[in-house]
């Protein structure tokens, strides 16, 4: 037991020297001068004890000391509390004259020592009660050093009471080992009050900011923003020795002024504070903790708190973002331990600040979605008025029971042409052009089974009249208003007609179809006449009179060709040679003859663009589609008028593609005229063959070849007529990145003749026949098949050369392209004529076209036939 006190009198001991040197450290480096009387103190506690020799002077010393301690002690007492002026003057006084009065005295029954005891313990008495009122008053870091302070006093008393005593009496060993422990008590409770660790401090400090957290846990983050600085404020005054207590916010981010918006007392909320060059600018604009006197605040707050304090202290409030304003705490006599005051209500601050900063995030998160939410609100709101306002074949409008209209929708006011005010109501059967009890039984059925439907005549305010698809729903009857029902009116006339030109281009397509393999039937029969004509008017050199009706026959077969060619440019079956052109350069180029045949009392207006792309088509058709055009629009002027072609490219999109094209970038052709116009009745046949307007003269197919060369370019064409007001025809083309070609020129020259071997395949009897007298009257050898097996059996087996072989392009089971690659298998480098009354659309979606210079349309003559065998074996 003795040396485990004796142990722990050395760890008290040395536990007093470590505060010391803390103390001594703190006063020179960081001169903190408080911690002088702190230092006088415990240091008194470690000399005292070592100045007990015999010498006169060690023995002044020692008591000169001794009495010293009460005043250091008194002088710790000041810094957080007013200590009676009589008992600071005692404590003075004390040093100087109890050293000599204790000296002088003859006091042999009293010891000197034990009278310095008894005074040094009765002051320690009152600095321990001190310590712990000031503990009991506060909290936090300084809340539990004072409280070792105060134990570390209470023992340091104790200690001096049993040194009096033990003057009377003589020392026992227990008196001994308590006193030893006192001191040890004494060194442990100075060593945790002066000389806290800094870990110990750190979590005492975390305590207090938890029981700070704790209390606003589970405030809502607007709640712990608008609250901030009531809580602060309160924390402030629980952990930290004050008198005032102020905590300034800004209004708004930019605002250099402070609104205090909560205090200690609360009297001071509302003041205004403004930062500058002193502890509170400091702090605000370095975002560091700041501590002095109010002589060091700026000169508005130092003038309001000068009475009210000795010390003051200043924390930032403020985040890594955004400072909000500051906390001031003024401290009447000051703080034992400021700096811990001081680290204590900046992180306070700094939570505060947390808290602000969440409660301005969540506010202006919850701001923003409020604004989104409106502005979307807003937009469709916006965007339904709108839609509903701009869409003029849309009607939504409520009904009564009654059939009467309740409620009119501005989309309503558009289709029908009937303000709200003029429908209200009134009504609604005539809108649908039907009776009261027609339109009466709709409503019976659409509330029997849930809905109506019905599509027929509408009729609108100026007595217009327009296809309407109607729905009629009852509406759900609420608690204490009647049912109704809302009616929704969709304006489909501009559906059923494009259903109805779907209907006419299949109709179209169908009669194209026909028209297609009427001509091609004829082709061959015209061919067989073409060519025996010619051979008759070769063969009647000398008698003109049979000429002349020879003549006669071959005009009449010319005008039968070309009409099968106007045939098969409708049926989009006529064999072309498509090249990239360019509508501007065609038109202009087509503008002097158009002037001649349209005549001079028409104005023929040029509108072509010049930055135009070209399109992908033949250019002879393409001058026969402005032709037509030209010659409809002249016909319908019959007294003159204006005639513009016009040239662009457009963007078509979903609606004006309406099936026919692809939506993108087009070449537009548009043809308008100042003319008669036409009936929709007229319109609606314009484009059938054989139909005309025309008198006499006319054979209706203008625009039905215009119509199928359109569609075969993958074109669409579109007409708006009126009568009297003129007619007006786009036609519209994919564009092509190609560049435009020079025409071919035709073959001419002499009829030719040869000698060479030549293998015809044509299954129709007559063309095959003037082919073969044809050939063989030119000084030909020729081979004939009807069938593709057959000639295929002739190439295999004939054994002389065969310098030449003519296909019709379509054959039985096969095409004369594919059959082409086939005899190349058995004579290679064969040469190929191609002929044919109409080229198949299959060709072109295979890919199997052949080329212009191999091929001759039926009808044809002799010479032509016999000038294009000769180009080909020439340039073979």
């Amino acid at each position: 037991m003795i040396s485990a006190v004796a142990v722990a009198y050395y760890a008290g001991y040395a536990l007093l020297i470590l505060t010391v040197a803390v103390s001594a450290f703190a006063v020179w480096r960081r001169r903190e001068l408080h911690r002088i009387n702190v230092l006088f103190v415990v240091g008194s506690l470690i000399l005292v004890p070592l100045l007990g020799g015999r010498s006169t002077f060690l023995w002044i010393a020692r008591l000169t000391l001794l009495l010293a301690q009460p005043y250091f002690l008194i002088r710790l007492v000041t810094h957080f509390r007013e200590v009676p002026r009589s008992l600071y003057t005692t404590a003075v006084a004390a040093i100087p004259f109890g050293t000599l009065a204790l000296m002088a005295s003859p006091m042999p029954l009293v010891p000197p020592a034990s009278i310095a005891g008894f005074y040094c313990a009765a002051v320690e008495f009152y600095a321990a009660a001190a310590f712990g009122i000031e503990a009991g008053r506060t909290a936090g870091v300084t809340a539990r050093r004072l409280v070792f302070a105060a134990f570390g006093t209470w023992f340091l008393a104790a200690r001096n009471v049993l040194i009096g005593l033990s003057s009377f009496a003589t020392p026992v060993d227990a008196a001994f080992w308590i006193t030893e422990l006192l001191i040890a008590g004494t060194g442990v409770c100075c060593y945790l009050a002066f000389a806290t660790p800094r870990f110990l401090r750190a979590r005492w400090q975390r305590e207090e900011q938890a029981r700070y957290l704790s209390a606003t846990a589970d405030l809502a983050p607007e709640d712990r923003g608008r609250l901030a600085a009531a809580d602060l404020n309160q924390a402030a005054a629980r952990s930290v020795g004050h008198s005032l207590i102020l905590v300034g916010l800004r209004a708004d981010p930019v605002s250099p002024a402070l609104t205090v918006r909560a205090s200690t007392p609360p009297a001071f909320v509302g003041w205004q504070l403004t930062p500058a060059a002193g502890l509170m600018g400091r702090a605000v604009d370095s975002g560091i903790e700041q501590a002095g006197g109010p002589d060091a605040c700026e000169p508005d707050l130092a003038a309001r708190i000068r009475s009210l304090g000795a010390a003051v202290l200043v924390a930032p409030i403020t985040s890594t973002t955004h400072t909000w304003g500051a906390a001031v705490v003024v401290q009447r006599r000051g703080s034992l331990f400021p700096e811990d005051d001081l680290r204590l209500l900046g992180q306070l601050a700094r939570y505060a600040a947390t808290a602000l900063d969440h409660a301005r995030l969540v506010t202006e998160a919850r701001e923003r979605e409020r604004r989104a939410a409106e502005r979307r609100v807003r937009e469709i709101e916006s965007l339904m008025s709108l839609m509903l306002d701009s869409i003029k074949d849309y009607a939504m409008f409520v009904l009564d029971q009654r059939g009467r209209v309740a409620a009119w929708q501005v989309g309503a006011e558009h289709v029908f042409g009937y303000s709200s005010e003029e429908m209200l109501d009134e009504p609604a059967a005539e809108l649908f052009d039907m009776t009261p009890e027609e339109f009466t039984a709709l409503i019976d059925e659409a509330e029997r089974l849930g809905h109506a439907e019905r599509e027929g005549t509408c009729r609108r305010r100026d007595g217009a009249k327009f296809i309407g698809a109607m729905t009629l729903r009852p509406l759900e009857a609420q608690a204490g208003d009647p049912a109704g029902l809302v009616a929704v009116t969709r304006d489909v006339t501009e559906q059923r007609n494009l259903e109805a030109r779907l209907q006419q281009g299949q109709k179209l397509e169908a009669i194209g179809q026909l028209a297609g393999g009427i001509a091609h039937d004829f082709n061959n029969q015209l061919t067989a006449i073409m060519g025996y004509a010619d051979a008759l008017e070769a063969g009647l050199s000398g008698d003109r009179e049979r000429k002349e009706e020879i003549g006669q026959i071959q005009r009449a077969t010319e005008r039968a060709a070309a009409l099968t060619r106007q045939l098969l440019a409708f049926s989009r079956r006529q064999f072309t040679r498509p090249t990239a052109v360019n509508l501007s350069r065609l038109v202009t180029d087509l503008l002097p003859m158009l002037r001649r045949v349209i005549g001079e009392q028409i104005a023929i207006v040029d509108e072509c663009a010049s930055d135009l792309s070209a399109v992908f088509g033949d250019r002879s058709q393409l001058e026969q589609i402005v032709v037509n055009l030209a010659v409809n629009a002249r016909d319908a002027m019959p007294r003159g008028g204006r005639l513009a072609i016009r040239t662009a490219m457009v963007a078509v999109d979903q609606t004006l593609a309406a099936g026919e094209l692809a939506p993108g970038r087009h070449v537009l052709l548009e043809v308008t005229d100042t003319g008669t116009g036409m009936d929709p009745s007229t319109m609606s046949r314009i484009f059938e063959p054989f139909f005309t307007t025309k008198e006499f003269g006319g054979t209706g197919l203008g625009l039905a070849t215009v119509y199928g060369i359109v569609k075969q370019m993958a074109g669409a064409i579109r007409v708006d007529s009126e009568l009297g007001r003129g007619t007006t025809f786009r036609l519209y083309f994919p564009e092509t990145h190609e560049r435009e070609s020079a025409r071919p020129e035709p073959l001419t020259g002499e009829i030719p003749g040869g000698h060479e071997t030549v293998l015809v395949l044509e299954d129709d009897e007559g063309v095959r026949a003037f082919l073969r007298d044809t050939l063989e009257r030119h000084g030909y050898r020729v081979l004939v098949a009807e069938q593709p097996a057959v000639a295929r059996a002739i190439a295999e087996t004939y054994t002389d050369r065969i310098d030449l072989v003519i296909l019709d392009v379509v054959l039985p089971g096969t095409t004369g392209t594919e059959f082409a690659r086939e005899l190349a298998g058995i004579r290679p480098g064969l040469p190929t004529l191609y002929i044919s009354g109409y080229a198949d659309a299959v060709l072109a979606r295979q890919g199997t076209r052949p080329k212009a210079s191999n091929f001759l349309q039926k009808p044809f003559s002799a010479a032509d036939l016999l000038r294009r065998i000769r180009h080909l074996l020439a340039t073979r």
